[in-house]
């Protein structure tokens, strides 16, 4: 028979499993990554962005928190402190810019739609930071919701290779109505955020990554 205080448990349990499973520097890897495949980048461009997006946006910053956590900085990979947010967001951005001209040096013929979403990643960024410094926001469902409209905005405005087929629209579905709503779900029973913390964090998702897309768009500086 399974005692009750693991039952009460594993919903905890299976929160704090998403929280570092659907980490959010491990999404604009997977993104620009995708948009890379989606545009018929060749296999040694698509190895190039993996990697090169891999050390810039999730190896080096995890580095860095845990020589954080090792200095007494941050108590977890979470930081849940607000003002303990605010040195790994600099760092992040710093990263972020550094990451524009390195992945776009690999990335063939993907250059233009992969410098344009680092590009972005680096404005969002820095956008976190700033409203970090007064209010805390969920950066984690922030982080999964702008896969969601990254993922669908390429797929539905950006021709596709031979190759592409339906990556990207199957993979924005699965986070638009899948992972999202896990992600806020799991960020509320932690008690990492609250409610308010948690629809901003969507929403800025949702909305910032779009609206930044559809004016390049319209400037014709993103590819179609």
């Amino acid at each position: 028979m399974t005692e009750p205080s693991i039952v009460r448990d594993l919903p905890d349990r299976v929160a704090n499993v998403l929280t570092y499973l659907i980490n959010p520097l491990i999404l604009p890897p997977v993104i620009v990554t995708l948009a890379a495949a989606h545009t018929g980048a060749s296999k040694g461009a698509l190895w190039w962005i993996a990697l090169s997006s891999g050390l810039l946006y999730f190896l080096i910053p995890v580095g860095v928190l845990l020589y954080l956590m090792a200095q007494s900085k941050i108590q977890s990979l979470q930081i849940r402190a607000r003002e303990r947010r605010l040195l790994p967001l600099v760092i992040g951005f710093g990263l972020a810019l550094t990451a524009i001209p390195v992945i776009e040096l690999g990335s063939g013929a993907s250059r233009e739609i992969v410098g344009w979403i680092t590009g972005c990643f680096a404005v969002n960024i820095l956008i976190l930071l700033l409203i970090t410094r007064g209010w805390k926001i969920s950066l984690h469902v922030a982080g999964v919701a702008s896969l969601t409209a990254f993922l669908w905005w390429v797929a539905s405005h950006v021709s596709a290779g031979e190759t592409a087929g339906l990556r990207l629209t199957i993979s924005g579905a699965l986070a638009t109505f899948i992972l999202t709503p896990l992600m806020m779900w799991s960020r509320l029973r932690t008690g990492a955020h609250t409610i308010t913390q948690v629809i901003a964090g969507a929403a800025f998702g949702a909305i910032v990554p779009l609206a930044e897309l559809y004016i390049l768009q319209a400037l014709k500086l993103f590819p179609s």
